[in-house]
């Protein structure tokens, strides 16, 4: 009978001990998972760069993204699952539930950052971010929401920059004169303009020099000739 007791009480031991190690890894699995809420909004990720199907002329890209916890009224989430995949090769970042401890005051992430940068050969390239979150409800249930996030973008180092466009020559503005200006009527070697008239000649314009030389010219002539009486 003291046997059997003994064998009891160790077993219970042992199960209690048991427990206690399940509570200490797994904290969760008293809960149970129901339907998510239509108004929850999963993780948000938000691309900081690259940007979505954008051209670098570098193999190096810096890669910069933020991940928010999912959102429902004022109740208890966070963020338990992100994966990283970089032209379909995926690298899990974070995962909750595999973690040694975890925590029932804050299940998973507020917020997570990215930031790094990597090398990409030349062509099309493309980044995909996976994440799960948890919502916490009363009475031991909780669901689980999820989003994903792809970007494009393509890696050119070849080409060279195109040639900017030689600016337009401004428009000049050239004024032609009136024909009524310019026009001078040409003869004809047979066509012998008339001869002018008498009537037909300008008036010469005899300049004042010329009229005070003649003047001083008679005055002179006068003069020896009045001498020339005398001495006669």
């Amino acid at each position: 009978m003291t046997t059997i007791i003994i064998t009891a009480f160790l077993i219970s031991v042992a199960a209690g001990m048991q427990a206690v190690n399940v509570v200490k890894a797994n904290p969760w699995f008293m809960y149970h998972y129901v339907t998510p809420i239509p108004d929850t909004i999963p993780p948000d990720i938000a691309f900081n760069t690259p940007t979505n199907n954008s051209v670098y002329s570098s193999n190096d890209v810096y890669i910069n993204f933020s991940i928010s916890k999912p959102q429902l009224q004022a109740l208890t989430a966070g963020v338990t699952y992100i994966s990283f995949a970089l032209d379909g090769n995926a690298t899990v970042l974070y995962d909750f539930f595999s973690l040694p401890v975890q925590s029932l005051v804050s299940p998973g992430l507020q917020e997570f950052n990215y930031s790094n940068t990597s090398i990409f050969s030349e062509g099309k390239h493309s980044i995909t971010v996976c994440s799960d979150g948890i919502v916490l409800l009363g009475n031991y249930s909780i669901f689980s929401v999820n989003s994903s996030s792809t970007i494009n973008f393509t890696i050119n180092t070849t080409s060279s920059p195109s040639p900017s466009p030689s600016p337009s020559p401004s428009p000049t503005t050239s004024l032609t004169p009136s024909p009524s200006l310019t026009h001078q009527p040409t003869l004809e070697p047979s066509q012998t303009p008339d001869r002018p008239k008498m009537g037909d000649f300008a008036p010469v314009l005899i300049p004042a020099s010329m009229i005070l030389l003649g003047i001083i010219a008679v005055g002179l002539l006068v003069h020896f000739s009045k001498r020339r009486g005398k001495k006669l």
